[in-house]
């Protein structure tokens, strides 16, 4: 016959431990049990923690069998978790600082179309441009974009403070090389070190024999690639170069000219192109010649001009050597 057993408290008679027996069936309690050194606790459900849940260093929290643990909430209470971030804004590009950090950088913005590096709002110039990087921060500001007028798209680079937008390049020492410059007042654009050269004899020269032609008097030599003691020019880098040379035929003389080039440092010479044949009618009068040549050359082969035919002249005001990269 069933009965209930009802009694205040129950106390050991000895000791400090009660010990209640294994319940076939279960345990029906209807309040709230409380107990402070609980080492397993087994529930199927919601268990609700009066002062939180802790886990023991070591201990883990995961699911049962090939299950997933879902955690609820905005995380914002959670530390330790992972990376933390810092320095949140829109359109700002992430980064990160160390292993678990990231960071919104200020500086470096993307609104999507747009980037910005020290721009913290890039804008078109004129109001209609897409796709723009706008480098900002310093002088002169620079713009990349993408702008459309009517039906036609093309893309720009724009200078926003008037200054030259240049081009440049470190050479092997480290010093700063403009290659290009666009003049930002007329639209101009120029080749600063672009190789080229000019030279002018350094006195009043005749030759009847074959020699090389000494222009000795240099004016410019972009680069250094001349050498006037020789009045060789060392092709600085493979491409297309043009030369021209002016001379003279002695009163009632003639003469020719070469172009030559050698690709073996000097031990042998071919000829490139000859030179008109001039005459001169005599009387006292000297007949200009010019020779043109527009020719593909090797990076570190010599170009001289050397004698052909007749009595050619040169002076310092009327013979000289010039060249320059094409392209």
């Amino acid at each position: 016959m069933a009965s209930n057993l009802r009694v205040d408290s129950i106390v050991p008679a000895t000791g400090s431990s009660v010990s209640i027996g294994t319940a076939t069936g279960g345990v029906n309690i209807p309040g709230v049990l409380t107990y402070e050194d609980v080492t397993n606790v087994d529930s199927i459900g919601i268990v609700t923690a009066r002062g939180g849940i802790r886990i023991g260093t070591g201990g883990t929290v995961g699911p049962v069998g090939s299950g997933i643990v879902t955690y609820y909430g905005d995380g914002s209470q959670l530390t330790g978790a992972g990376p933390t971030f810092t320095n949140g804004a829109d359109n700002r590009v992430i980064t990160a600082t160390s292993a678990s950090a990231i960071t919104g950088e200020s500086n470096l913005i993307f609104t999507g179309t747009r980037l910005g590096l020290n721009k913290t709002s890039p804008a078109p110039l004129n109001g209609d441009g897409t796709g723009m990087i706008h480098v900002a921060g310093g002088n002169p500001e620079l713009v990349l974009e993408r702008t459309t007028s009517g039906t036609e798209s093309k893309a720009s680079i724009r200078v926003t403070d008037g200054e030259d937008f240049k081009i440049a390049v470190k050479d092997g020492s480290g010093s700063t090389i403009d290659a290009l410059a666009i003049d930002t007042g007329t639209g101009a654009v120029t080749k600063p070190a672009n190789p080229s050269f000019r030279a002018t004899a350094s006195g009043s020269l005749d030759y009847n024999s074959d020699n090389t032609l000494q222009f000795q008097n240099e004016k410019h030599d972009v680069g250094g690639y001349y050498n006037n003691s020789n009045s060789y020019y060392t092709i600085p880098t493979t491409g297309y170069y043009k030369f021209e040379v002016m001379h003279f035929a002695q009163p009632g003389q003639i003469a020719r000219v070469k172009l030559e080039r050698s690709t073996d440092g000097g031990s042998s010479w071919g000829t490139i192109q000859f030179g008109p044949r001039i005459e001169s009618s005599g009387g006292g009068r000297y007949i200009a010649g010019w020779m043109h040549v527009f020719h593909e050359f090797t990076a570190t082969n010599l170009v001289r001009v050397r004698w052909s035919q007749g009595n050619v002249h040169i002076n310092n005001g009327y013979g000289w050597f010039q060249g320059w990269l094409v392209q």
